[in-house]
């Protein structure tokens, strides 16, 4: 069988991108904690960063001793702290997936200048069958036999 690569971006391009998605992320969060800062006030924020920061540790490196302290901030919140952390949190996710957005589209031009096409892509993925010589009837075999469901959401948080 037949498998030639496909052109893509070069690997520095591809980093390049990473680096700006993290960018977006870094900045949309200081724009989020500045709002905060003014809206909810300097312990409002330092609540809402305290439970970011140790979030961070607990998923970086899992431990009974992170945990507990994790769970004691959070079961310690009174009902209009737990609402403030939980619409924060929410704003951030937000904010994350429109950077995310921005960068598919980033990347998205960052292919069409190259005259590539992304992995995944209809047009990557019918190259390579072709390139790979696979005939029409597999093709339409394939599809026959295979579950075919619409998503209606890939996250529900996110409604574009």
């Amino acid at each position: 069988m037949h498998t030639e690569t496909l052109p893509c971006m070069s690997q520095q391009a591809e980093t390049n991108t990473d680096e700006a998605l993290k960018q977006d992320i870094r900045l949309l969060g200081r724009l989020l904690g500045e709002t905060l800062r003014e809206q909810e006030g300097q312990d409002g924020y330092d609540m809402i960063e305290s439970i970011r920061l140790n979030s961070v540790a607990f998923a970086r490196e899992p431990n009974p001793t992170t945990r507990a302290h994790l769970h004691n901030m959070l079961a310690n919140l009174t009902p209009p702290q737990t609402s403030v952390v939980v619409r924060a949190f929410g704003f951030f996710l937000h904010l994350s997936n429109i950077a995310e957005d921005r960068n598919n589209q980033r990347l998205w031009r960052q292919h069409q200048m190259a005259g590539t096409h992304q992995q995944g892509s209809l047009v990557a993925s019918f190259r390579q069958l072709r390139q790979q010589q696979v005939n029409a009837d597999t093709v339409r075999r394939f599809f026959d036999q295979a579950l075919i469901a619409p998503v209606l959401t890939a996250h529900p948080t996110e409604v574009s």
